[in-house]
């Protein structure tokens, strides 16, 4: 069984896939490039903002990440702004939530799905955005589908690696 770990402290936590819900979370250190899967009430924001404030262009952009979300926004508009307060490069953050965000609103349009399928597509995006790419990795991470099908997850799969082909160049 495939393990994930996340740091509480000062102490390593071992979790199983299959145990991770929606209450959790996979973030990447934007120094390190590494990873770890944390529940959400255990999040803390780095030591001192990065920016005082972002500009109206990135205010808007993070707008439209909210209105794609929906029912499936976890966070507060204060939380989101300071969250990527803290970023290094918030432009680049908030461009990876549009990405993210674009095939979300294709694959869980509202009204069209109930909210536990909306949750997941959300889920396995959100599992994209930290793993590898691959198709393997993901059905691995993500483990068994509980409101959506395997061939839905390809099919995001597919549509978020053509999305960021597309907004990337020299990517192929």
């Amino acid at each position: 069984m495939r393990n994930v770990s996340y740091q509480a402290g000062e102490k390593t936590v071992q979790v199983p896939v299959a145990e991770l819900s929606g209450d959790s979370i996979y973030a990447v250190s934007a120094e390190t490039g590494e990873g770890a899967w944390h529940n959400t009430d255990s999040i803390r924001l780095g030591e001192e903002k990065r920016h005082d404030s972002l500009p109206e262009e990135l205010l808007a952009r993070i707008r439209t990440i909210r209105q794609r979300l929906g029912d499936c926004d976890w966070m507060t508009w204060d939380q989101w702004v300071d969250g990527f307060l803290f970023d290094a490069n918030p432009d680049r953050e908030i461009d990876i939530w549009l990405r993210t965000t674009k095939v979300f609103d294709e694959h869980a349009p509202k009204g069209s799905a109930c909210k536990p399928q909306r949750k997941e597509v959300l889920r396995v995006l959100l599992n994209l955005q930290v793993s590898d790419g691959g198709l393997d990795s993901l059905l691995a991470m993500h483990g068994r589908p509980a409101h959506i099908t395997t061939k839905k997850i390809r099919r995001i799969h597919a549509d978020w690696v053509a999305d960021w082909v597309a907004a990337t160049p020299g990517l192929t």
